[in-house]
């Protein structure tokens, strides 16, 4: 959802996503063994290009549906998303986990992010110098048959894809996979459902 016009907002925002840096690998998965860019570094990541271009983030929770908004200062004009959370333990921690883990999803979602490893170089490197490569690549056929492990490769690998039929293949590793549940799942299915309409809206 957007407002009505988006004219002043998206310059603005193109120029933004353009300068901000891929999240670093910052911390550690103790359950499932893996590294992830935690909230405060993709915040980060963002809040330098969003100042620079008079561009505001918000996120406001409104039951169980967390709105992440994009707003463009001086005009008013804005960029929201949706996402429902679906905490899997019905407790006030396991409610923060999902709206935690919800908003870095939203950010990345939202700016087109994918965690780089921690390696000394990942957050001074542009995502421009990378992207066109990546989306000139075509999926390799054995990841038809390679489960993922862990949701932050499958959300990856998603917005990875520039047609739909790399995104297919990348759908059917990820139903083969049966390391991706609860929260994680309907993470991965909400940016499934966002690139295939971003790829045929881009038609």
């Amino acid at each position: 959802m957007n407002s009505d016009s988006v004219k002043k907002l998206l310059p603005a925002l193109a120029k933004a996503i353009a300068d901000m840096p891929n999240p670093q690998k910052n911390k550690k998965n103790e359950h499932f063994k893996n590294r992830y860019a935690d909230l405060g570094e993709v915040l980060d990541c963002v809040a330098g290009p969003l100042e620079a271009n008079g561009l505001l983030l918000t996120q406001v929770l409104e039951g169980v549906d967390l709105f992440t908004i994009v707003w463009h200062a001086e005009s008013g004009e804005f960029l929201r998303s949706r996402m429902t959370l679906r905490p899997e333990k019905d407790t006030p921690q396991g409610f923060a986990s999902a709206m935690t883990y919800a908003r870095r999803y939203a950010i990345k979602a939202l700016f087109c992010m994918a965690d780089d490893d921690d390696d000394g170089n990942g957050a001074s490197r542009p995502k421009t110098t990378t992207a066109p490569a990546q989306q000139a690549k075509p999926a390799p056929k054995a990841e038809a048959v390679q489960p993922f492990e862990f949701a932050e490769e499958a959300v990856q690998a998603i917005e990875r894809c520039s047609t739909s039929e790399q995104l297919r293949i990348v759908g059917n590793r990820i139903a083969s996979s049966g390391n991706i549940t609860g929260t994680d799942a309907d993470i991965v299915r909400s940016a499934y459902k966002t690139r295939m309409q971003d790829i045929k809206e881009a038609k």
